[in-house]
């Protein structure tokens, strides 16, 4: 069981996360129409997440069969760094939202701002939540209990990765189909319901 909550958590916060993630860092700055702050960081921040993901797949199962500190260590290791990589994506997207021209005057960005925030904050949300996972797992014999892995498995599917993947598709799809963008009208209540379910 243990190996299975590390393989979900390492598909949805590796595989699809790390893509999503990547994507975003590359999409939202030219939807902003400014760099990227801290651009120079990425490298050490896919370090950092590719560290928390490899001692994640490691400590877990293996702190379940042989219960020792070294296990629980790298258990929560994993959760701190995952922290501290999101605690760093969300300063850099806060920063190159906040810099740059008016938000209104680029309606692009305007349209999917509300899912980009809901998402990032949702990520946010759901280190934090890793965190107390791994460290009530470090306690225990390497499970996270059902309600804990639940939850992050959630917010992490449905707080980040469908929002982001809409509001790139909302502005992506339009334009290599040479049709005019969704309009902030039809997109906004969409988050709006997301949210409140």
């Amino acid at each position: 069981e243990a190996l299975a909550q590390a393989h979900g958590h390492l598909q949805l916060y590796g595989w699809a996360g790390l893509f999503v993630l990547g994507v975003a860092l590359h999409f939202l700055p030219r939807l902003r129409g400014t760099p990227l702050i801290g651009a120079r960081l990425v490298p050490w921040l896919l370090g950092i997440l590719i560290a928390s993901l490899a001692l994640r797949a490691l400590a877990q199962p293996l702190l379940s069969i042989y219960p020792g500190s070294a296990w629980r260590i790298g258990l929560l290791c994993s959760g701190i760094l995952e922290v501290a990589a999101y605690a760093l994506v969300l300063s850099m997207m806060v920063l190159t939202a906040l810099s740059g021209p008016r938000p209104t005057t680029c309606p692009a960005y305007w349209s999917v701002l509300p899912f980009f925030a809901g998402a990032f904050c949702s990520l946010g949300i759901t280190s934090v939540i890793n965190l107390v996972n791994v460290i009530q797992a470090a306690q225990a014999s390497g499970l996270i209990p059902g309600t804990g892995d639940t939850l992050n498995v959630t917010l992490g599917l449905f707080g980040f990765l469908v929002p982001v993947a809409l509001a790139m598709s909302a502005r992506s799809l339009p334009i290599y189909a040479g049709l005019d963008g969704f309009p902030r009208r039809v997109l906004w209540p969409l988050e709006i319901g997301r949210a409140h379910v």
